[in-house]
């Protein structure tokens, strides 16, 4: 019974050393970069990353005419479908934030 128990609490023990050793391996298909930095309280290693492949790149070549429902040369948030990547990105995109999407709004976001 002792066994056990002084097993069970040396697997505990060790459990976060195996997970802190299971986050220093990249997910496969993503690009991660890593940054050491030195605090008044003591080191810090900051990790980050993102996917090689943007899952949604082929929706970044969009053209005025793929969505203006209405014909008026510029595209709102309404005439974007829904899932499309451009609709989480529209305000940044909007460059002069007047609601709408020119041509040259589009060529820059690619």
């Amino acid at each position: 019974m002792k066994t056990r128990v002084l097993l069970s609490t040396a697997l505990l023990a060790l459990s976060p050393l195996a997970l802190a050793q299971q986050a220093e391996m990249p997910a496969p298909g993503m690009q991660t970069h890593v940054t050491h930095l030195q605090t008044t309280t003591g080191p810090v290693t900051v990790r980050w990353g993102q996917p090689e492949v943007l899952a949604k790149a082929n929706e970044y070549h969009v053209q005025i005419g793929d969505f203006d429902s209405n014909g008026d040369g510029q595209l709102s948030r309404a005439e974007i479908p829904g899932t499309h990547a451009l609709q989480y990105e529209f305000k940044v995109v909007d460059r002069d934030k007047n609601g709408y999407l020119s041509a040259a709004e589009l060529v820059s976001w690619r």
